[in-house]
């Protein structure tokens, strides 16, 4: 249980973790319980308000999510969804989006409502006081996935992501994207589903739905990843879609090589020219970039690790000592979520560990991963990743727990009193929950209404 969050602040010189309460990361299960809350398992997207006062962060293996007060670093907040109403059970909380200030869209990957299992999506809205603190959660409604599947002509449902274009006029409309293939739109102010895509628009690119990007220089679309591994048993098709939010139309931007996992996608413009993609693969730690308008790959298969990490230091600390890798010195990185930094022209990105926790299959293990954020230094007049990457950088997670290993799934950049701040999430957890269960004849503790005696009330 638990996870930790660790914070970066760009402006700061040399690079190096926020010292927070004298230490240099926030044991989330120790703010969760602070907070009054039981720790989670799994923390998983780190997803702030749109006015950057506080961050969601969803929890994969769990039915939870947790709200973080950006300037202070803590949890204020952990509004669930396990067992909210007769009908709503939740899931797996994977991931979810803000909807202005005032909403969050929690996506459950494996909940039920009504009756149907295989994903949800939970509306929450948040009160304030006069001064903008966040006091109160409610739970709004759940959007089942009944008919979903049929719809889109595909067995089982897994919903992965969501995102909308919070710039343009459909604001209200999301796109979710599966596990199991298709994808869908749903509106966001009556809680109901717009239009369901058919597995056979997304071509051999049909399962393995990941992130939902709104694209900046359009404000009507978002951009979708479908990314997977390959192994033995099958192909891993990667490929990024475009949905057009006024005509709801969904086409194909580009395929990518297979087997590769195409995982992080982050937007970059050519001063005066093309909108290109940057896109991160985590089976190969590759990054490709493709130009917006055409699809065009303009660069395949840059390896990261050769071209930057291996040749740096990049020492990876227990809690109170030196972790030691004999493994060698390449693969550090096996990336996870990404976010290009169009101010400091750096990638950030999320590194697995050596025995991830969740997602990764074992065959596709970078045994001498470091864990962390990694920095990859790109050329901002081209998009491409510099040819001089001396100021790439790594920052690694500590092995904190005895029994599993560090493994950074997410980051983000949080808005904290107006500056950019880089957050990254480790989902290994810290420590362990007990849960106990207690037997009595009596009737439980507190219980002021007891069933009528049989005997006596037969009619």
């Amino acid at each position: 249980m638990g996870g930790t969050l660790y914070v970066y602040d760009p402006a700061v010189s040399p690079p190096a973790w926020k010292t927070i309460s004298g230490k240099s990361y926030v044991d989330i299960a120790d703010s969760t319980v602070d907070a009054g809350c039981v720790p989670k398992h799994k923390p998983h997207m780190v997803r702030p308000s749109p006015d950057g006062k506080y961050t969601a962060v969803t929890y994969t293996g769990d039915q939870d999510f947790a709200i973080f007060k950006n300037d202070e670093y803590k949890v204020v907040g952990c509004p669930t969804v396990d067992h909210i109403s007769p009908s709503v059970f939740g899931g797996a909380t994977h991931d979810g989006a803000w909807y202005g200030n005032n909403t969050f869209l929690l996506l459950d990957m494996t909940g039920c409502v009504d009756g149907t299992c295989g994903g949800a999506i939970h509306k929450f809205s948040f009160g304030f006081d006069a001064s903008g603190t966040m006091t109160s959660t409610t739970w709004v409604k759940s959007l089942s996935f009944s008919g979903v599947t049929t719809a889109r002509g595909t067995t089982s449902s897994k919903p992965i992501s969501l995102g909308n274009n919070p710039t343009g006029p459909h604001a209200n409309i999301f796109f979710v994207t599966d596990a199991k293939g298709a994808g869908s739109t749903m509106n966001a102010d009556t809680m109901t589903w717009v239009t369901h895509f058919p597995a056979a628009d997304f071509g051999t690119c049909v399962g393995g739905g990941l992130w939902v990007e709104p694209v900046p220089t359009d404000p009507n679309s978002v951009v979708a990843i479908y990314g997977k591994q390959g192994d033995s048993t099958a192909i891993g098709y990667n490929c990024i879609f475009k949905i057009d939010m006024a005509t709801q139309t969904l086409s194909k931007v580009v395929q990518l090589q297979d087997n590769i996992d195409t995982h992080g996608l982050g937007f970059c413009q050519v001063p005066g020219g093309d909108l290109n993609l940057i896109i991160t693969n985590r089976q190969t730690a590759t990054l490709d970039v493709v130009r917006y308008s055409d699809g065009a790959i303009l660069l395949q298969g840059y390896d990261m690790n050769a071209q930057a990490f291996d040749a740096k230091d990049i020492p990876w600390y227990a809690e109170s000592a030196r972790r030691s890798l004999t493994q060698g010195s390449t693969n550090k990185l096996q990336p996870d979520v990404m976010y290009y930094d169009a101010a400091t022209h750096f990638l950030y990105m999320a590194a697995r560990g050596p025995a991830p926790v969740s997602a990764v299959k074992a065959q596709n293990f970078f045994v001498n991963a470091r864990p962390g954020m990694y920095a990859l230094k790109i050329n901002g007049t081209s998009c491409m990743p510099s040819a001089d990457q001396s100021s790439a950088f790594a920052l690694t997670t500590l092995e904190r727990s005895p029994a599993i290993t560090s493994d950074v799934h997410s980051i983000w950049p949080v808005p904290v009193n107006g500056q950019t701040t880089i957050w990254t999430v480790d989902q290994a957890g810290t420590g362990s929950v007990q849960q106990y269960q207690v037997y009595s004849k009596c009737s439980a503790y507190g219980t002021t209404t007891v069933a009528a005696d049989p005997a006596t009330s037969r009619l």
